[in-house]
């Protein structure tokens, strides 16, 4: 016998409080009361006459929708509890940026911190287009299985428990592949019904980038975006999909969420980058980068700092039908008091390392927070940041220079406006063509050892469009002199892509030669080693046979010049650098001879674009092209420190760039306490 279904309830409605269901025996009350929600909730509506549009959505979310919500009970435990959205400031946006998105044909990317309700919000998008248009398609999709059953779970919970009147049966109802909603007419054997359908998609680790090939979906949600290696092929892969002849008919979601971005370098660049990927676009208020995707940070996720306020004074618009509806509104100044301070104060105080990046990545204030590696990233990444911005504060620059051939054959300077590559990673719009920039000139006829060189090419075959740069450092090793501002340490460095890699083999040859620096090259092309070799020139090439015996005994590489790129050499490159940037060296401390401040290794290096690197650095993904060049640089200068300690050098040059005074660079202030000093940092001015 089946069961009676009540399609009576009281349902609360916080847009018309005093509505009430009708009873389904007064049939045509029943039916016009249900055909009026049906429109609102499929067109949407307009309250204060006519000055503020409600669209469908946010109606069916804030009335209709279910979701579990976080309750306690009176001894302070917390359990779930079935039950409609709260409405919040964050739905607001959200429904106004859909409705912005959909008219500009724009896809959405929707990046926040923890527990803003990323999940719940792409999960009643989806019901919403699934219940109430016909014959249309959803697509849910993400880099692995486990994410997508998480969100089909929440559309799966949101559509079972939603008021009776808008249940579908199923035609089919597998959340591993497709849900359509319909059923078999038992007398002709014919599909009746909405024949809506919700489509799973699996981009499997970005290696599936054609996974949604053969749908055509009103709304496609990708979710936890940072989760997955080579995603802007998979979105570039599945555009066709969203396309008709009229434009994009489609509303692509791409979601993701802070301290789950292990793999993010491809949703980062997409979130930056709106205008390269059709994404709709928001002013970076936070850090003043330009344009960027949407952003939830922690000051307006966490349900617990919302208060209450009619719609009216949250809009700004004095009307009663307004005043009725209450809208949760962040409270962002106790947010930052209340919650982000003492966790990140606590964080810092914490024994492991990556506790502080972890807080930030969870819980980010600023777009570029949100992005942080957590688990694959051993750089001290606060301490990145901070060097950086102090850099850019204080208007520290290095020069920037082009080289070239005199009459008589020498390598001499010009100053240049050319810009360097300052886009991390690079876009296909990006100029890459680079700028030789410097911190201290060479001295004249430098002695051997003094420039060490770390050279990281790019292959001649790979696609103009590849993110992969050619990068080169100079490093200065430790002399005699202890005077010397500029002491192991980058001095001189080039990073670009120009149009002809013979452009680039000159520049790099002409920075070599000009140093006097022997360079080690990562040889896994040849290109750069066999240009030398016909130039006559491998006086400036370093042999690697010794030392990769060193690091990798069984190694059967046998080329002559640099080294090859096996996992054992990239790891060392990569510790090498690592511990240079961990590097205490100097400690400042109170009269008690406690510590109260330490200047870390990582404020030897100059260049910003090489310390963005090291904060959005990923061992499971990317290219990092000024970390592998440094390291290898840093790597070589170490091997010859075993050999040679310091160079004797003779002249004095002028500094270019004075000696850097960083948040962890200490001063020695009278009645301050006292600071042990190292000797890489040189003189005082």
């Amino acid at each position: 016998m089946a069961r009676k279904i009540d399609y009576q309830r009281q349902t609360p409605n916080i847009w018309f409080p005093n509505q009430q269901e009708p009873d389904p025996k007064d049939r045509q009350a029943f039916r016009a009361y249900w055909q009026r929600e049906r429109q609102r909730i499929r067109d949407g509506f307009y309250l204060a006459d006519g000055e503020v549009y409600i669209s469908g959505w946010l109606y069916w979310h804030t009335v209709y929708w279910v979701i579990e919500l976080d309750k306690k009970q009176a001894n302070g435990r917390s359990f779930k509890e079935k039950g409609t959205p709260v409405f919040r400031d964050i739905e607001w946006e959200v429904a106004n940026d859909l409705l912005r998105a959909e008219r500009e044909q724009k896809l959405y990317c929707l990046v926040g911190s923890r527990g803003f309700g990323k999940s719940n919000i792409c999960a009643s998008v989806t019901g919403h287009i699934y219940n109430f248009f016909t014959d249309t398609e959803s697509v849910i999709s993400g880099g692995f299985a486990n994410d997508i059953k998480l969100l089909a779970d929440k559309i799966d919970l949101g559509l079972s428990n939603c008021h009776p009147i808008w249940h579908q049966q199923r035609l089919l109802n597998n959340w591993k592949y497709e849900v359509r909603a319909g059923w078999k007419d038992s007398e002709t054997g014919l599909n009746k019904g909405s024949n809506s359908r919700i489509s799973v998609r699996n981009y499997e680790e970005g290696v599936n980038t054609m996974a949604a090939n053969g749908t055509r979906p009103k709304v496609h949600i990708i979710d936890e975006i940072g989760k997955i290696p080579n995603l802007a092929n998979c979105v570039l892969d599945t555009v066709p999909c969203w396309m008709n002849e009229d434009g994009m008919f489609s509303i692509p979601i791409l979601a993701g969420t802070g301290g789950d971005m292990e793999k993010g370098a491809d949703a980062a660049k997409i979130f930056r980058n709106p205008a390269v990927y059709n994404v709709l676009e928001f002013d970076d208020t936070w850090e003043g980068s330009g344009k960027i995707g949407k952003f939830v940070p922690v000051t307006k996720a966490l349900n617990q700092y919302k208060y209450f306020m009619p719609l009216s004074e949250y809009l700004g618009i004095d009307h009663p039908d307004l005043e009725a509806v209450m809208i949760k509104v962040s409270n962002e100044a106790e947010v930052l008091e209340k919650y982000v301070a003492p966790r990140r104060e606590k964080a810092l105080r914490s024994t492991t390392s990556n506790e502080i990046i972890k807080e930030k990545a969870y819980y980010p204030l600023t777009p570029s927070e949100s992005f942080l590696v957590i688990s694959a990233n051993d750089f001290p990444v606060e301490a990145c940041q901070k060097h950086k911005q102090y850099l850019a504060n204080n208007d520290i620059r290095p020069l920037r220079i082009e080289l070239f051939q005199d009459l008589d054959g020498r390598i001499t300077h010009k100053y240049t406006d050319h810009l360097p590559v300052t886009e991390f990673p690079v876009q296909n719009s990006t100029d890459k063509t680079g700028v030789i920039e410097i911190v201290e000139h060479p001295i004249n006829d430098a002695p051997f050892g003094l420039y060490v060189a770390g050279v990281d090419p790019y292959k001649q075959s790979e696609s103009d469009y590849s993110d992969s740069l050619g990068s080169v450092y100079i490093f200065k090793r430790m002399t005699d002199n202890m005077t010397e501002t500029y002491q192991y340490m980058p001095v001189a460095w080039y990073t670009g892509r120009p149009k002809s890699i013979h452009t680039w083999y000159d520049t790099v040859r002409n920075l070599l030669k000009w140093y006097n620096a022997v360079a080690m090259v990562e040889n896994a092309d040849y290109g750069f080693i066999q240009y030398m070799i016909e130039k006559n020139e491998t006086m400036y090439l370093a042999e690697g046979q010794s030392f990769l015996r060193e690091i990798s005994p069984t190694s059967k590489h046998k080329s002559t010049y640099g080294l090859p790129p096996t996992v054992a050499m990239i790891n060392h490159w990569l510790n090498t650098s690592v511990i240079y940037c961990k590097e205490e060296l100097e400690k400042e401390r109170n009269d008690q001879g406690q510590v109260t401040r330490t200047a870390l290794g990582l404020t030897r290096i100059l260049d910003p674009m090489l310390l963005d690197e090291m904060t959005k650095f990923n061992k499971n993904a990317g290219n990092y092209d000024r970390i592998r060049a440094f390291g290898i640089a840093l790597a070589y200068a170490k091997q010859l420190d075993a050999l040679v300690p310091k160079v004797k050098i003779t002249q004095q040059k002028e500094d270019v760039v004075k000696v850097i005074r960083s948040p962890f660079s200490m001063n020695r202030l009278p009645g301050k306490g006292t600071s042990s000093r190292s000797p890489f940092l040189g003189s005082r001015r």
